[in-house]
């Protein structure tokens, strides 16, 4: 071994303490919270929980040691995986336009001709309701 003899653990142990902590937050965010949204989703809907969701995972994050809010938006690190994401989002596109095309032809892209108004709400709202408070949980 090298490096500092003082050190027994490997440097990925997690103390106790802190392991319980990542417990509780793994049961809440991953098992506890759908459940609750599949059991109350008449009454809750869809957003409701996301965005109890994401207040839990901001109040966490706050007191989190050593965290800063500058790392959601530090994108230095993205340049590299722009291809892998592009191929892929192109990829699942592609595979997933055949599977409805051959499946249910009549159902594609339905909602834009059928339901244009809902459609470009949702396109204009997800981004912000959804997937904000999902980089917000899942990307730290």
């Amino acid at each position: 071994m090298t490096g500092n003899p003082a050190r027994s653990a490997p440097e990925t142990a997690v103390p106790p303490g802190r392991r319980t902590r990542l417990a509780a937050e793994f049961a809440l965010l991953f098992l506890i919270a759908p459940a609750l949204q599949f059991s109350f989703f008449g009454t809750l809907g869809v957003f409701g929980p996301i965005a109890a969701i994401f207040l839990v995972a901001a109040v966490l994050l706050q007191l989190t040691p050593g965290w800063r809010w500058r790392e959601l938006i530090d994108l230095r690190g993205l340049g590299r995986w722009l291809p892998f994401v592009a191929g892929f989002a192109l990829l699942a596109t592609a595979v997933m336009a055949a599977l409805v095309l051959w499946q249910r032809p009549a159902a594609f892209l339905a909602m834009p001709r059928h339901r244009t108004e809902l459609w470009l709400t949702i396109m204009a709202l997800y981004p912000l309701l959804s997937v904000l408070g999902q980089e917000i949980v899942f990307r730290p």
